[in-house]
């Protein structure tokens, strides 16, 4: 595992709002387990990985630091979530939305 994982995970759990515990009890862990993955003292296997980055709604790649990016922002992560739950449509109305109100303002 990449020495960029526990804290990709760490950020990325952080980000959703969401505890460790709930974290581990959504991927079948326990929460003893999951704060070892956290710290670096862990590895989890492909398939936790696999369960921790749909529990997360960020890709694998990103938790485990196989991005060709210098990393992803707490933005991009944000940005992904909102995309897996309302679709890139609708998503791109919202951002056209608030760019227009940004613009108004500017005016």
């Amino acid at each position: 595992m990449s020495d960029k994982f526990h804290v990709n995970l760490r950020e990325a759990r952080r980000i959703s709002g969401m505890t460790q515990k709930e974290v581990a009890q959504k991927v079948g862990v326990a929460r003893s387990t999951y704060a070892l993955y956290e710290t670096g003292e862990r590895s989890p296997d492909v398939e936790v990985v696999k369960k921790l980055a749909e529990v997360l709604g960020v890709s694998g790649d990103y938790l485990i630091g196989n991005v060709k990016t210098k990393g992803m922002t707490r933005y991009t992560v944000l940005f992904e979530k909102l995309e897996k739950k309302y679709g890139i449509e609708k998503l791109t109305a919202y951002m056209d939305a608030l760019h227009k109100l940004i613009n108004e303002d500017d005016q």
